[in-house]
């Protein structure tokens, strides 16, 4: 059979001949569901309850999924949880204790024994203590429900009760706002919670006895007096007489049964004796009976009357003395009469509590002898059959109990910090050296305290090592995918079956141990869910997760879950498979539909519920209720908007009839929703914003340390609390501690989870590892110890010698694979396990110790510090200049060593081109100074040029004018950005009288052409236009012509003659000496137009563009004047664009152009001409995680403003098919394969929908296009693009018409590694320097959260990697916008032909530059709407490696040689068409497909938002001519 199932309990449980020491008599139970009784009997603990009686049992077997791809929520309920979980009951014995436990508390939980072991109890009998005896009456007939008629109010007002003969008082703040409003009744504590007795005669100023007291003075008026002490809270007057009658019964039990009152009443008969002598009264706090065999002392073994000079006390005896001052006295938490003392309605017979010497049951080799405070609690908190159960029938004062028993273990856990804080001492092991040599031969004086350490849970300095310990997770894994929050159900069957059977008339507040018991159990079993794909059915790389509680004190655990790349949840199909927030089928998911209205619908609120406390302001802080949405998308800030249809389904909630619809569901899974029966929110969070946010939410202490990480009004920095002078008090001061919470920290249940270890690594300078030493040690015994020059980091640099397999890693990374044995003090190969290293971090300003990190986050291997400085063979004297010399410090530096590298390699000119794209693109604190530094180099050939102008090599120029020149030259490349020296006021200016006199340097610069020249061009292509492009030529000129402005808009697909028509317009209006601006939307396509530009750059578009945008030209500027001057402005692949770009460019020419066009204002572009051009069946403008909706809104034909004044003209003609030279069959071939592209960009080709798809998408691929899958698909990839590559790869012609496309950058970067690594020559790796800007909030706390080796794990779109890997002759594209008159755009190719640390060599290979060398420096690059808490900046080369690229990033490209690798199908409109139409001819494209099962690999999806073409012509939709 094999071993049996965690989730399944061996047959052998359910059978009568179960050992009678193991398996109790179940208790009587029927079969509930979490939200209502039912009258069937319950299945065995380890099946289901069934929420629908015509619901199949859950079953292991029928809680799997099938496929690989999820659980879709939709109405088909095949293969889900179709019942609820039920964990069974506590049914078993602990063969030690006799406590009651669930099978699931075993100790094994990884096996399902017959007969388990428990140690939740008892330590498996470690921990034996004598029984608690049945109370006495009248106190046992109170604590039943239904046995005495005072009983309600008895169990109602206990804690009254209890407080009128507690004989000490406590500290701290109770909560009591907590229970004025509607909710059961909750017990909170913060602060400090002493017990404390004061004097045995009043010393008040009324004279009142109070608390002890009350037992020795005045008691012929004891009654009167302890109403009097709580006059503020006995009930009215009508409920007076049942209390005076309680208080008299019990005071009566208390004075017959309790030891402790005895001892008091013994106290108020000595001061009753005329001729006494001052006493005290002494509680003894040792005993000399075996605690175990008997814990109900006398009166005397508990107190002595001592006279008041009597003998000398035990530490933990409590002295009392006869009238003290109005100071009270702290009683030890050890102290055996600590609890009985407090609560004498708990003890009513005054048994001891626990002290240090009860000893441990078993005979055990461990240093430890005695129980510990925690386990002497826990064991009590256990329910047996044979023990009274006082302490769990008193419902209130139980949850009293259970918080003030934590506080004594907390209190007892940092007194010992308090007294350890002058013994234990560290210091830097050379710091020792130096205290030998000055003489000093004790440690008292030597180092710094060790005040409240990160071992501490809650501590300042354990939240921020956890927080860093999570971040580093992140760095490992990547960004968490599911966000999973799982709160306790109080009414969870299994909580009442047990209340209702063990202590019966209690409801589940008053059992607190019980809810942080099954809580736990059922957290257990969603975690093997989760880890083990039972639900999800997703592979999970880390699962981490927090407990914590809320203000009423239930639990609830954040999980937060990481997938393993194959399995990222990427899209939004892919979201709306796991996450819900739309109420289901009440008829077709009855049991989804019950759990869904009971647990997760929010509120009601706002104008349903104005009170709830969820308002604020007269709104939801929660944001409901939501809008209803008709599909999921994602928002711009990285939130998701869940599909909340308005398909009027609602559900009835509250005892009002009120009724919720889908804009108030919290998100769920519905499987893990039915399955657990209780809240659990389900939360895509896959994106950076939400790891801030996510990590602190799992590492918030308590509520002082919450702010520390939220709220931006309410802040508290990590700093500021680890400045506190007394860091433990202000730990207590801020804890809020619950009884749940007590129970769960009692028991000793996992706060924090990881399913991944973190190795923390230390490091140190040279000789300065910390030592840790006693006041009482001799310092050079210290110093000469063995270990005390041998840490963790050095073992390192020791493991690298003996090891040397491991010196490919670093040191961040060596835990992964060795690890760390702390006896031996060495490092070991790992045999298992997952663990990952994290390199403890420091401030910049620690200088030498912030470089050395930097520097173990990339040397592998080093055997000494010396070799951690050395760099390609160069040792340098400190850290710092090694870092330099790796690059990966950002500072001015680099850009003058770029200049002087390229030096060695570039003419001047090109030298000033690369200072100008330093200034442009990169971060220079002081311009002047850099110009300085490095104009030597820049003015290399100044001197030489003007000497040629002048036609007179014998002129010399002084400083000053060679100076002037440099700027010139600099200013004209500026001119070419949009930009001046002007723009630069640091930087030296030009000499006026070199400047020219005031003209607009724009317009001059789109003057300088040869009017002849172009009137040749303008022939030569006119006589070339075909019909349809005459058509439009004329329209458009006529319009120039008669100056009456307009809009047209030239709609063609690829070979159709777009760009032939700009080139001939052009032509013929600068024949005739006047301006045309050509811009497009891409760097590329601007670089097939004559003076082509970037749309942004020429018109100055706001990056983060908005629907009321405006570009950033003044009125009146040079730019606004070229603007006025142009005749025609051209703006091609406008389809790329969003619409708000040219709304902002409306608004912009309204402005600019209001006094030189009539009616500029109320025109469209301010009644310019404007030509736009672009085919609508490319790719759409990127709008991050939009719906379609979102996506074809943002199309420039949306826009009412721009299209209704637009007029559309449309080029059928394929001007490739009009070739003589090509033959019949050729054209005919040609034909078909043109009318499949446009067939396939305009959704004409037959498609299919599989199952779960409401659109068919779905279209069958030719076979000859067909690459077999194979077992290694990049490797067949690679092979069927670059054939014989290896021959090949210095053939640029080979490599420029060669190219693999794919959907995302994870498969492109693959693809490039591979065939990267199969390049020959030595592979050279350039790191980037990445930093958080200083401009940054809260900077200082940003740099300690996010360390530099996590801020280079995090990649952006458009931001080169921080680990660029490239070898000489690998092809390149470039990533901005750099140079575009020189071809370098984004999108440009290149190949690598030198590479330095500071500046690359590249041969461009695509564009109107082919053949030209370019030099490219590393530039600061910033991304837009990181959704990260902070400015992120990274110094690295603007550049991919290119063998393949995305489909998006193809688009302006050509191509002879095309294979789309779909391994993960297209996933947006257009970008199947892109790929098709990159080929110049059918037989250079293949497509590699691989559904993995899912579907036949000749199937790939084309996604079409038809609606984009529904204001355009019908011809739109028809094949070409």
């Amino acid at each position: 059979m094999g071993r049996p199932r965690l989730r399944d309990r061996p047959l052998s449980l359910n059978n009568d001949n179960t050992p009678s020491q193991i398996r109790r008599r179940a208790v009587g139970r029927s079969a509930i569901s979490p939200l209502s009784p039912a009258t069937s009997a319950v299945p065995s603990p380890s099946s289901c309850i069934s929420l629908n009686s015509n619901v199949p049992v859950c079953t292991p077997q029928n809680q799997m999924r099938n496929g690989a791809y999820g659980q879709y929520q939709d109405e088909n309920t095949q293969g889900r949880v179709q019942s609820y979980w039920d964990c069974g009951d506590a049914d078993h014995v602990c063969s030690h204790c006799d406590a009651m436990v669930w099978y699931a508390e075993r100790t094994l939980k990884h096996f399902a024994p017959s007969v388990p072991r428990f140690s939740l109890c008892c330590g498996e009998g470690n921990v034996i203590l004598p029984l608690l005896m049945n109370a006495p009456q009248p106190l046992l007939s109170l604590l039943n429900h239904n046995s005495e008629p005072r009983s309600s109010v008895y169990r109602d007002h206990i804690k009254v009760f209890n407080s009128l003969f507690s004989m000490t008082s406590t500290g701290g703040r109770v909560c009591s706002e907590l229970n004025d409003s509607r909710g059961p009744y909750a017990f909170r504590l913060n602060g400090h919670n002493h017990h404390r007795i004061g004097s045995l005669i009043p010393t008040h100023d009324d004279g009142r006895p109070r608390f002890a007291q009350l037992y020795i003075y005045d008691t012929a008026h004891e009654i009167d007096n302890r109403f009097y002490a709580l006059r503020n809270c006995v009930p009215s007057s009508s409920a007076e007489s049942i209390f005076r009658s309680l208080v008299v019964d019990l005071l009566a039990m208390l004075d017959e049964n309790n030891v402790l009152v005895q001892a008091f009443r013994m106290a108020r008969e000595r001061f009753d004796d005329s001729s006494r002598q001052p006493v005290r009264l002494r509680l003894l706090g040792t005993r000399n009976t075996q605690p175990r065999q008997y814990n109900l002392p006398t009166a005397s073994e508990v107190a002595a009357l001592i006279p008041s000079d009597g003998n000398p006390t035990d530490s933990r005896d409590i002295l009392i003395q006869e009238r003290d001052t109005y100071t009270t006295k702290r009683i030890s938490e050890l102290h055996p009469s600590y609890m009985s003392l407090q609560y004498p309605l708990l003890f009513p017979y005054g048994e001891d509590g626990y002290h240090p010497n009860i000893p441990l049951s078993r005979n055990t080799s461990a240093r430890r002898k005695s129980i510990s405070l925690r386990e002497y609690y826990r064991y009590r908190l256990h329910v047996r059959d044979t023990e009274a159960r006082t302490l769990h029938l008193s419902g209130r004062l139980f949850q009293t109990y259970v918080v003030d028993a934590y506080s004594a273990v907390l209190e007892s856990e940092l007194d010992w910090y308090r007294r350890n804080q002058a013994t234990i001492r560290s210091d830097l092991y050379n710091g020792l050296y130096d205290h030998v040599c000055n003489g000093e031969t004790t440690c008292e004086f030597v180092g710094r305290r060790v005040i409240l350490p990160a071992s501490f849970t809650g501590g300042p300095r354990y939240m921020l090592q956890q927080y860093q310990d999570a971040m580093a997770i992140c760095r490992w894994a990547g960004t968490p995918d599911l966000f999973i929050t799982m709160t306790c159900n109080p009414r969870w069957p299994e909580v009442d079956r047990h209340i209702s059977a063990t202590t019966p008339g209690r409801t589940a507040s008053d059992r607190p141990d019980i809810l942080a018991r099954v809580f736990k159990i059922r957290l257990d079993e969603l975690i093997k869910d989760l880890r083990k794909k039972i639900i999800l059915a997703r592979r999970r790389l880390v699962l981490i997760y927090t407990i914590e509680f809320q203000k009423r004190g239930l639990p609830h655990c954040h999980a937060l879950l990481f997938l393993e790349p194959v399995d990222k949840i990427g899209t939004t199909e892919d979201i709306d498979r796991y996450i819900s927030a739309e109420l289901p089928s009440e008829l077709q998911d009855p049991a989804a539909f019950a759990v869904i209205s009971k647990q997760m619908m929010h509120g009601p609120c706002g104008e349903l519920n104005p009170s709830s406390p969820c308002m604020h302001n007269q709104k939801c802080t929660k944001g409901y209720p939501k809008n209803y949405c008709d599909e999921t998308f994602i928002r711009n800030d990285g939130w998701p908007c869940y599909k909340r249809p308005n398909n009027s389904r609602t559900v009835r909630v509250g005892s009002q009839d009120i009724r919720l619809d889908n804009r108030y569901v919290v998100p769920y899974n519905r499987d893990l929703l039915v399955k657990y029966g209780c809240h659990i929110n389900v939360e895509w969070c896959n994106q950076g914003m939400l790891v801030k946010y996510l990590f602190t939410y799992l590492n918030k202490g308590p509520d002082r340390a919450t702010a520390v990480l939220e709220g931006p009004n309410s802040r508290t920095s990590f700093a500021s609390l680890l400045r506190n002078e007394n860091e433990i008090e202000e730990y207590i001061n801020c804890r809020y501690i619950s009884a749940i919470e007590a129970c769960w920290k009692l028991f000793s249940f996992d706060m924090n989870y990881r399913s991944v270890a973190v190795e923390r690594l230390p490091f140190h300078e040279e000789g300065c590892n910390r030592v840790y030493f006693r006041d009482d040690a001799d310092v050079a015994d210290v110093a000469q110890r063995s270990t005390s020059a041998f840490s963790k980091f050095t073992a390192w640099m020791e493991a690298n010698r003996n090891h040397p397999e491991g010196r490919n890693l670093t040191y961040v990374e060596y835990p992964t694979h060795y690890t760390w044995h702390e006896k031996d003090r060495q490092w070991m190969p790992r045999y298992g396990g997952n663990t990952i290293g994290r390199i403890y971090h420091v401030n910049p300003s620690m200088g030498e110790k912030y470089y050395l990190r930097l520097l173990l986050n990339v040397v592998r291997g080093p055997r000494s510090f010396k070799e951690i400085r050395t760099v390609d063979g160069v040792e340098y004297p400190n850290y710092m200049l090694a870092c330099k010399a790796l690059s990966l410090l950002g500072d001015d530096v680099e850009w003058v060593e770029a200049i002087r590298e390229a030096y060695q390699w570039k003419l001047g000119n090109q030298l000033r081109e690369l200072f100008v794209t330093i200034l442009l693109f990169c971060t220079v604190s002081d311009q002047s100074k850099l110009f300085y530094d490095c104009l030597e180099y820049l003015s290399e050939d100044v001197a030489f040029k003007q000497r040629e102008l002048l036609g007179n090599q014998l002129v010399v120029f002084t400083d000053e004018e060679i100076l002037n020149y440099t700027l010139l030259e600099i200013n004209s490349i500026l001119n070419n950005h949009n930009k001046s020296l002007a723009d630069f006021p640091t930087l030296p200016q030009l000499d006026p009288h070199l400047m020219d006199d005031g003209s607009n340097g724009l317009i001059i610069a789109e003057k300088t052409y040869n009017v002849q020249e172009e009137a040749v061009k303008f022939n030569e292509l006119h006589s070339g236009l075909n019909a349809i492009q005459r058509q439009v030529f004329d329209a458009i000129l006529d319009s120039v012509n008669n100056n009456n402005g307009g809009v047209f808009f030239v709609y063609g697909s690829g070979g159709t003659g777009k760009t032939y028509l700009w080139r001939t317009l052009i032509a013929c209006l600068r024949s005739r000496r006047k301006i045309v601006l050509s811009v497009a939307s891409s760097g590329i396509a601007s670089m097939l137009l004559p003076g082509g530009r970037t749309a942004h750059s020429r018109f100055r578009i706001p990056i983060d563009i908005e629907n009321d945008s405006c570009c950033s030209i003044d009125y009146g500027s040079n730019l606004a004047q070229l603007i006025n001057a142009a005749d025609l402005i051209i703006w091609d692949e406008a389809p790329l664009q969003h619409r708000y770009a040219f709304e902002a460019v409306d608004r912009t020419f309204r402005d600019v152009c209001r006094d030189n066009m009539v009616d500029a204002r109320h025109r469209v572009f301010g009644g310019k001409v404007v030509v736009l051009g672009g085919d609508f069946r490319q790719i759409l403008p990127v709008v991050p995680h939009a719906p379609r909706s979102q996506i074809v809104a943002s199309v420039v034909n949306k826009s009412d403003t721009i299209w209704n004044a637009c007029k559309v003209f449309h080029l059928t003609t394929n001007m490739r098919l009009h070739n003589p030279n090509i033959s019949g069959d050729s054209l005919e071939k040609m034909k078909r394969f043109s009318n499949w592209i446009l067939a396939m960009g305009a959704g004409r080709l037959p498609t299919i929908s599989l199952v779960g798809e409401d659109e068919p998408t779905w279209i069958k691929m030719p076979n000859d296009l067909l690459i077999p899958v194979s077992e290694n698909p990049i490797g067949a990839v690679v092979s069927n693009t670059f054939p014989d590559i290896l021959e090949r790869v210095n053939d640029i012609h080979y490599l420029k018409e060669r190219c693999i496309l794919c959907p995302t950058n994870d498969e492109v970067d693959k693809i490039n590694l591979h065939v990267l690594e199969k390049m020959p020559g030595e592979l050279q790796e350039l790191l980037s320097a990445d930093e958080i800007c200083q401009s940054t909030n809260n900077y200082d706390e940003m740099c300690a959260l996010y360390p530099p080796e996590f801020l280079n794990t995090l990649n952006f779109s458009g931001i080169s990697n921080h680990r660029l890997q490239l070898k000489i002759g690998a092809p390149v594209i470039l990533m901005r916008n750099l140079n575009l008159q020189k071809g370098l755009c984004n999108g440009t190719r290149l190949v690598v032909t030198q590479i330095s640390r500071r500046v690359i060599e590249a041969v461009i290979i695509t564009g109107t530059h082919v053949g030209e060398k370019a030099f490219i420096g590393r530039i600061d690059m910033t991304p837009t709407n990181t959704c990260w808490p902070f400015s992120f900046k990274r110094r690295q080369f603007p550049i991919k490696v290119c063998f393949a690229m995305t489909i998006n990033k193809s688009q302006g490209q050509t191509f002879k040689h095309v294979c789309a690798y779909l391994v993960n199908p297209v996933f947006t409109h257009g970008q199947l068409y892109v790929v098709a139409s990159r080929v110049t001819s059918r037989d250079g494209l293949r497509f590699y497909i691989d559904n993995t099962g899912k579907c036949n690999n000749n199937l790939t999806r084309n996604v079409v938002y038809k609606e984009v073409f529904y204001n355009l012509p019908s011809v739109a939709t028809r094949g070409v001519m």
